[in-house]
């Protein structure tokens, strides 16, 4: 309900931006457009063909006409739309509110300086400009759908944190961008938000996010590393859908479903530690990672989708920490493992499930089930091994802010730089 009220909020004032600046300017003062209203300004454009505007362009916080004094309250809907030779914008502290599609479709547009009062950005408000970077202030609660839709010179962007959802597509398309900052009050990525960012190369998801939805960082070609907070409880659909770059993966400890295709062809992983939370992982979720050869299964996974592991033709070593067998779900269409894979993996279940192991479905296949081996000192991922991997890990939960107990390698109750040295060690006197 909560939500609901505050989309009604501001779906209302969208309707009011956009109300009052569909009328034809009351004022213009050194060459900026206003309509207003009972001593209040919002700024808007100057004929339908929007293109009022070029240059450097401050927008002042009052101005005065006529004897009287106005307060510039808000950026219209389409005020700046279309203004080809519009290079930089600065707003007032006055301003709270910007529009639909106030800033879209500028070419040239930069940079934007926002107003540290900003409470209300409209959907598509900067879609297709020329923007370089962005950073929106603590006082904005939203994202909007399309809000930076295609601004493909979009290198940097930080999230306040005073933004608690981002809406679909706002990020869509930003091909650029390399540094994204994710507020520490965000609690949902919504559908196809950051869908095809592909040049990101690190994303740390904050520990009150709480939903991933569809596709929200699907095709981000570059993206290497993805530390994914302990308050995320579910990763939708295609999520991270041919991330082929990724390397780094980890795995909130409060996840409890990884939806379809959620890691599909994420074919530089080598490693995947399934957290124990985790109770459902869906079909195909790690298809065609062809890169794996480790993969660690929680004990909380009850089922796993048709699929899941196909295509994962290297995998050598995959444990299960379920004391009863995951229910894998067959598919004609979707072979469970590769086929070289019930041959040359081992699989490691803990030692009294071996029988159960041996008589389910799709487990039974496999040619080597041992028990679980005890805890390897340094072994922070539960690989059997210590090496670069395991330095990794704790690189990104020192990063990532995640808890991982394995990371306190020299059991001090802290996770820190001291643990890498003690991993370093361990690999050196092997």
């Amino acid at each position: 309900m909560k939500n609901l009220s505050k989309h009604l909020v501001l779906m209302v004032l969208t309707l009011l931006i956009g109300t009052s600046t569909a009328m034809a300017y009351d004022i213009e003062v050194n060459g900026i457009y206003y309509y207003v209203s009972d001593g209040k300004a919002y700024v808007t454009y100057k004929d339908d063909s929007f293109n009022s505007y070029s240059g450097d362009v401050v927008i002042p916080s009052q101005f005065t006409h006529d004897g009287q004094t106005y307060t510039v309250l808000a950026i219209g809907s389409y005020a700046f739309r279309n203004c080809e030779s519009l290079k930089q914008v600065t707003l007032p502290n006055t301003v709270t509110e910007i529009g639909i599609e106030s800033f879209a479709y500028c070419p040239n547009l930069t940079n934007v300086t926002l107003s540290q009062a900003l409470e209300f950005i409209g959907h598509s408000a900067f879609r297709n400009s020329g923007l370089e970077s962005i950073n929106i202030p603590n006082s904005v609660p939203y994202i909007d759908q399309l809000t930076f839709f295609y601004c493909q010179s979009l290198k940097e962007a930080t999230i306040g944190d005073g933004v608690t959802e981002i809406g679909e597509y706002a990020f869509y398309m930003c091909t650029s961008m390399t540094s994204l900052k994710l507020g520490n009050h965000l609690e949902k990525i919504v559908d196809n938000a950051f869908k095809g960012c592909y040049a990101l190369t690190s994303l740390n998801i904050p520990n009150s996010v709480k939903t991933i939805e569809n596709d929200a960082f699907g095709y981000c070609h570059a993206l290497k590393s993805v530390v994914i907070g302990n308050g995320v409880t579910s990763i939708g659909a295609h999520a991270f859908h041919e991330c082929e770059n990724m390397t780094n993966l980890v795995l909130g400890n409060s996840l409890t479903t990884i939806e379809d295709y959620a890691f599909f062809s994420c074919s530089s992983l080598k490693t995947l530690n399934i957290p124990n939370s985790v109770e459902t992982i869906d079909a195909c979720a790690f298809a065609q990672c062809y890169g794996l050869t480790k993969v660690s299964i929680g004990s909380g996974v009850t089922s796993i989708g048709y699929g899941t592991f196909s295509g994962d033709w290297q995998l050598t070593s995959i444990t299960s920490h379920a004391v009863t067998p995951p229910t894998y779900i067959v598919n004609e269409g979707w072979s469970s493992f590769n086929y070289n894979v019930y041959d040359q993996a081992t699989l490691y279940v803990p030692e009294e499930s071996i029988p159960a192991y041996s008589n389910a479905e799709v487990w039974k296949d496999f040619t080597n089930i041992k028990a679980i081996p005890d805890y390897i000192p340094g072994d922070v991922n539960g690989d059997g091994e210590v090496n670069i991997a395991d330095i990794n890990a704790v690189i990104a939960t020192i990063l990532g802010g995640t808890s991982n107990p394995a990371c306190d390698v020299n059991n001090d109750t802290e996770v820190n730089i001291a643990d890498i040295n003690a991993v370093i060690n361990i690999i050196l006197n092997q």
